[in-house]
């Protein structure tokens, strides 16, 4: 049981490190993952149907924060052990937009890419468990994201 936990904690661990050194640099940006990266990273693989979206957005000097929660109706599990197609998980989200002068944008992680909407359907690569909750891999943990067709 110890050795389980320990092997969960180091993936965890690997990503605070990699956001420790980015935010002594505020000039680096997280680039895309390859969907290989992100599955090897990420604890849990969904692919689902979003049934809502949750958001609170706050300003804070030139930015503005949109912090969201994605409900999503499971239809596959390709990776993780504590979904199975036909749960519902909420999973959390984050982004920035700049609003300052376009042309003195800093250099910055802005959060997630690719938010899907109500209807959409996503393949969706997260961290975290049922306990803690489930974060969207950043910075493009929604990797697939298909519009609902009208």
């Amino acid at each position: 049981m110890q050795l389980m936990k320990s092997l969960t904690f180091v993936p965890i661990l690997i990503i605070v490190a990699v956001i420790v050194m980015l935010s002594a640099n505020a000039s680096a940006q997280f680039s895309p993952l390859t969907e290989e990266q992100l599955r090897a990273s990420a604890t849990h693989v969904i692919r689902g149907s979003v049934s809502n979206v949750f958001v609170r957005t706050e300003r804070k000097d030139n930015w503005e924060y949109t912090f969201g929660v994605v409900e999503v109706d499971v239809r596959q599990v390709s990776k993780g052990q504590d979904i199975e197609a036909s749960d519902r998980v909420f999973v959390r989200y984050w982004h920035k937009t700049w609003l300052g002068d376009p042309t003195q944008i800093p250099s910055d992680h802005a959060g997630n890419e690719n938010i899907p909407s109500k209807g959409d359907t996503a393949d969706i690569f997260l961290m975290g468990d049922r306990q803690t909750g489930f974060d969207v891999f950043s910075p493009n943990g929604f990797f697939r994201v298909i519009p609902k067709s009208d």
